[in-house]
């Protein structure tokens, strides 16, 4: 796939990103934690940088495609580690439109010409996405990682604390040292081992073995010239990938001009290389990649703004507030009265009219459009809603769709309705929106409840109102069965309306604590199950477990937190685990000082 920086790169590398996007959104759910004030209505999910937008469009739409999608991966049972498993394999690039893979291990090459960098970049990144579970790990002296990566001494060594599978040297000496030890140890491995055996046997008969494919990614260096042709021997038996800037001195060197095509190549087995266009990525894209690539390996991000609380006398009201004065117009609307039409974005999109499910005429993007208009209650642009529709088609066709869709849906309603002379979507000087007089929303009562609970005196009326709200929340926004129907727009969306939802749960739970636990509890494992990541949640948990007298139970949901948390490839946070202790041995608490 084609980038707008003039960047190629494979299927793989966009699966690689969307896998860390979607782990990067899960460390935020880890470490959020609630406002002391009440679900936070302005504060919205962070959307990605326009590259990563790019490459999960191209993700979705690639599972989208497979004969048997699975299931969507904003909950994430599909992941253990970050990155992706590594297979071993390598994709360089193309030729006659087809993906050319390779074994890492083997693989020896020199870059030279104008995209070498470029290409060295894209397969250090995609080296990155792809080492799960430490199976590879990259060598690469420090001048290198600065020039490749465009990153100062200090960004290199911050992004080897969370990249586990970068290992940065000295110097091109230092990494030909650490290359000769292991390849040494390997060969040992490999005398002792029955049967002949080959690597990839010796590593399966001892998973506890840690032989992870090796690259060393260096500038060729003269004077190095000896020791990089002697560990260039054999180093597909060894699983060992030599891949040098500048001429390789014991392998093919290929020839790249700016879009990374292969110009000439020479050396013993450069004909595999002919005719090749190898994956590149730009600097302004590597730039995007590398900080998902720490955010998904659990580097803190920058703390998001909510947008400025509006002036409201009940903004401090505790334990319950928005940082929102009023929910829209369209959604205040919402409070009472019968419309014919009900529109359920929470959970999987649904029409109803007079109460029966609406099962023909609304095709799938039908039901993206009301569900995208829904979410912007205030009404959208024509341009912003072809743009967040139909991304990959030209403007002037994106337009004539959205008209033809526009009123086949008008139409749909019209005839379900009886309501011929009624358009149900309006426009409003320039923004299309949704009838608030015809149509009732349910992600619009959900916030007009969150709205109206911060308003209320009585904590029993906030605790009503915030049971409204979190029946309504029957399921995560647009929820699909399979990637068919997935909408890559609505990830950020879906995300923020989770944590709303979260939020209300907790602070719903807190109103019962003290008069009724055990309600309190139920509450907050409705919490866990919309987000099992949160560690704020299990925190409760346990908290109200051992006010309760149950240490077992304290005990299970730590290992609960313990079991989600190794998806991340993390364990609880020490906050968790003082609490853990703490709350086991209460009698301790003044020995182990004041937290």
């Amino acid at each position: 796939m084609d980038l707008p920086s003039g960047a190629v790169v494979g299927l793989s590398f966009a699966a690689g990103v969307g896998s860390a996007l979607v782990i990067t959104r899960l460390h935020r759910r880890r470490r959020h934690r609630t406002p002391a004030t009440g679900p936070d209505l302005a504060r919205s999910e962070p959307p990605p940088s326009p590259t990563i937008r790019r490459l999960r469009r191209v993700d979705l739409g690639r599972e989208a495609s497979r004969p048997d999608p699975q299931q969507p991966p904003d909950e994430p049972t599909r992941l253990h580690l970050f990155p992706l498993p590594s297979s071993g394999r390598i994709v360089l690039g193309v030729r006659d439109d087809q993906e050319i893979t390779v074994p890492i291990g083997g693989l020896v090459v020199g870059l030279k010409g104008p995209g070498g960098i470029a290409t060295a970049r894209a397969l250090l990144l995609t080296l990155l996405m792809h080492a799960g579970d430490h199976d590879v790990e990259i060598i690469i002296p420090r001048s290198d990682a600065t020039q490749v990566l465009a990153l100062n001494p200090d960004q290199v060594d911050e992004l080897t604390q969370y990249a586990r599978a970068l290992h940065v040297t000295a110097d091109l000496s230092a990494a030909l040292r650490l290359l000769e030890s292991e390849r040494i140890h390997r060969a040992r491995l490999l005398d002792t081992a029955p049967d002949n055996q080959d690597l990839a046997a010796v590593r399966q008969a001892d998973p506890t073995e840690p032989l992870p494919h090796l690259v060393l990614l260096a500038t060729s260096a003269p004077e190095q010239q000896r020791r990089l042709e002697t560990v260039t021997v054999a180093a597909s038996d060894y699983d060992i990938a030599i891949i040098t800037l500048g001429e390789h001195p014991a392998g093919p060197t290929v020839n790249l001009d700016n879009a990374a095509q292969v110009t000439s190549s020479t050396g013993a087995g450069s004909d595999i290389w002919d005719g090749l266009r190898l994956f590149h990525v730009e600097q302004q894209d590597a730039d995007q990649v590398l900080e998902l690539i720490r955010s998904a390996h659990g580097a803190p991000e920058p703390e998001p703004e909510s947008q400025p609380a509006a002036q409201t006398t009940t903004a401090a009201r505790s334990p319950v507030s928005v940082a929102r004065s009023a929910p829209p117009a369209p959604q205040a609307a919402q409070a009472s009265g019968h419309r014919p039409v009900h529109l359920q974005v929470l959970g999987h999109p649904t029409v109803r009219v007079d109460s029966q499910i609406l099962e023909t005429g609304i095709r799938g993007k039908g039901r993206e459009l009301l569900t995208y208009l829904a979410v912007h209650a205030e009404g959208a642009s024509r341009d912003a809603i072809v743009a967040a529709l139909w991304p990959d088609v030209d403007h002037k066709h994106a337009v004539m769709r959205f008209h033809a869709l526009l009123h086949e849906t008008r139409q749909t309603l019209k005839r379900a309705t009886g309501r011929i002379d009624e358009n149900f979507i309006v426009r409003t000087a320039d923004r299309y929106g949704i009838d608030p007089e015809l149509i009732s929303v349910d992600l619009w009562r959900f916030h007009t409840a969150l709205h109206e609970a911060s308003q209320a005196d009585r904590d029993q009326d906030q605790a009503v109102l915030l049971q409204e709200a979190v029946d309504i929340y029957q399921g995560h926004l647009a929820a699909e069965a399979s990637y068919e129907q997935a909408y890559e727009w609505i990830e950020p969306e879906r995300e923020t309306l989770r944590r709303q939802a979260v939020e209300a749960l907790i602070h719903l739970a807190i109103l019962y604590e003290r008069h009724e636990p055990e309600r309190a509890l139920t509450i907050l494992e409705r919490a866990r199950s919309l987000d099992r990541y949160a560690e704020e949640t299990y925190q409760h948990i346990m908290t109200l477990q051992a006010k309760l007298g149950r240490p077992d139970a304290v005990r299970r949901t730590y290992r609960l937190l313990e079991t989600s948390l190794e998806d991340l490839a993390v364990d609880p946070s020490e906050e968790t685990q003082q609490l853990l202790w703490r709350l086991l041995h209460p009698r301790g608490r003044s020995q182990t000082g004041q937290h």
